[in-house]
């Protein structure tokens, strides 16, 4: 079975930003960089760790769940349109080759 990577499972299984760069192997700036717009649009919450003022914690909204859900599904649409144009050799042949890289 094919791992499915979910920005979802990400956030909530490493809510600190040094561990999501760790965990997407992005460079630390970038994912703060990433965290400050995502937070703007009012996708994540930040909070600050009880213990450490230095170190903040960050959540999905609900809001941040819904614009997942809607990217997921234009995704989906997306790759469905593009596999639509192989046939289903190709196709097969396709996921073979992906199925490979596990």
């Amino acid at each position: 079975m094919a791992k499915h990577l979910s920005f979802q499972k990400i956030v909530e299984e490493n809510p600190y930003p040094a561990q999501m760069a760790k965990a997407l192997c992005l460079p630390n700036p970038t994912i703060t960089f990433l965290l400050k717009r995502l937070e703007k649009r009012e996708y994540v919450n930040r909070s600050n760790v009880p213990g450490d003022l230095r170190k903040f914690k960050f959540t999905l909204t609900p809001a941040g769940k819904k614009a997942l859900l809607k990217g997921q599904s234009i995704l989906s649409k997306s790759l469905d349109s593009m596999l639509g144009k192989l046939s289903k050799t190709d196709r097969n042949q396709l996921f073979k080759l992906f199925s490979s890289l596990n």
